[in-house]
């Protein structure tokens, strides 16, 4: 159901804003980037191909974008959230016990050897500014040390997170 809901939000901002297109699949994540269009990732059926992406409440678009910057050999990733996590640097493991991104977003962040940030949406004109020069806004966000040595799958937990709006900014490595 929230990835069927989140390929509703992305249908209507493609609906209210040319340019966007939507984009079911890797492949056409990258045609439709090399067709000059802003690819919307419409996660449903990616995701629920994907044994490493498990089926729970702890992995929500946090997670997800972590994940989609991976797989499109993403340099940056940037979460757009309701709040500010108020630190020039944070772990995300604090994030995620903060509440501010899911359970499952640190290990998917390790995973994706993307660089993250984090910028609360009010700060938009900022954030544009940031992208428009190739550089980064809000608050690094550092993938957990502790976790580089393992291989293990992502493990699922009980605890529920919301699902945010978040964006990914795909850039090639």
């Amino acid at each position: 159901m929230a990835l069927l809901a989140m390929e509703q939000y992305g249908r209507m901002l493609c609906s209210l804003q040319p340019g966007l297109t939507p984009a079911a699949g890797l492949a056409a994540i990258e045609r439709t980037r090399r067709a000059g269009s802003v690819p919307v990732w419409m996660p449903a059926r990616l995701a629920l191909s994907r044994p490493e992406i498990a089926a729970t409440w702890d992995i929500t678009s946090d997670s997800l974008a972590a994940w989609l910057a991976g797989a499109l050999g993403g340099r940056r990733l940037l979460l757009v959230k309701s709040v500010d996590a108020a630190d020039d640097s944070v772990p995300a493991t604090a994030l995620a016990r903060r509440g501010i991104v899911d359970p499952a977003f640190p290990q998917f962040l390790l995973r994706s050897r993307s660089e993250a940030w984090c910028i609360e949406a009010s700060r938009h004109a900022e954030m544009t500014a940031a992208l428009r020069r190739g550089g980064a806004a809000g608050t690094r966000i550092t993938a957990p040390e502790s976790a580089r040595s393992t291989s293990r799958p992502i493990a699922a937990r009980n605890a529920r997170a919301n699902i945010g709006a978040d964006a990914v900014r795909a850039r090639p490595r």
